[in-house]
């Protein structure tokens, strides 16, 4: 009702947080770097990310990478950014969210999947340096003189630019999934936890990474962010990623005076 401080919004069931990872230059260039699939959430706030979106047709998720490309390219946008959205599994239908102006903390997994480093390709765009000649990038697009950052030389030598609106990426490489770490108590309504942490144990292998920001010995202030890690598994298929993940999540120790959310999201 106009002038009424009453609106009624429809409810979205049966619905996923979908994002793409957008890479873009000064010279309007606009990458998308695949998909990902950040719909397990609680408070609003993600707990496990994976990549690429599997629960929308190959279709759908071509017009929700396109729609993000036109979207940077009208306003002028340059560096990374994520355009997320919300898809009906219902109907097939997806509404924009936001743009995030940043590189966010899930990064990792779109690198796995896409084999593009996004830290470093930030650092060439800052410098100024077309998309079309950044190796990893003309290999995401199966173009000639692609490959990694050690072939930079012939690369920079031998490139020709490229319409990034004519040419269709590369299928993403496996797939990868991500947990946060929290310090939550899931039985006491996913309440933060703060105190001491005795140890951490996690080892890292081939198709699984993650990093930690306390250490043995250290500890969780009762204000802090209650995400003090990340855990990545890759496999080549989502099934043998998730699988990764659960034998990963179960050979963690962590001995404190804190919670996580680390058997709960075994269970999950």
């Amino acid at each position: 009702v106009p002038g009424s401080p009453i609106f009624i919004m429809r409810l979205a069931s049966q619905s996923r947080h979908l994002e793409v990872q957008l890479l873009c230059d000064q010279y309007g260039n606009v990458a998308a770097l695949h998909s990902r699939d950040c719909s397990v959430q609680r408070r609003h706030q993600k707990i496990i990310e994976e990549g690429p979106v599997t629960v929308a047709p190959r279709e759908t998720v071509k017009e929700l990478e396109q729609a993000a490309r036109r979207l940077a390219k009208a306003v002028g946008y340059v560096g990374a950014a994520t355009v997320e959205y919300l898809y009906s599994m219902e109907t097939g239908e997806y509404y924009f969210l936001e743009l995030n102006p940043r590189l966010q903390v899930e990064h990792p997994v779109t690198e796995w999947i896409a084999e593009v480093n996004l830290p470093a390709a930030q650092v060439a765009v800052g410098m100024g340096i077309p998309l079309w000649q950044v190796p990893e990038i003309r290999r995401f697009y199966g173009m000639d003189n692609g490959g990694g950052y050690d072939i930079w030389r012939k690369t920079a030598a031998l490139a020709t630019p490229f319409n990034f609106d004519e040419v269709d990426s590369q299928w993403p490489k496996g797939h990868c999934v991500a947990v946060r770490i929290t310090s939550e108590n899931p039985d006491d309504g996913f309440k933060p936890t703060g105190g001491k942490v005795k140890e951490i144990s996690f080892k890292s292998k081939p198709n699984v990474w993650g990093y930690f920001s306390v250490k043995s010995g250290g500890g969780i202030h009762e204000f802090a962010d209650s995400q003090f890690g990340h855990v990545f598994a890759y496999g080549v298929t989502r099934s043998a990623a998730i699988t990764s993940m659960s034998l990963a999540l179960k050979e963690i120790q962590i001995r404190g005076e804190i919670h996580t959310n680390v058997d709960y999201t075994v269970d999950l």
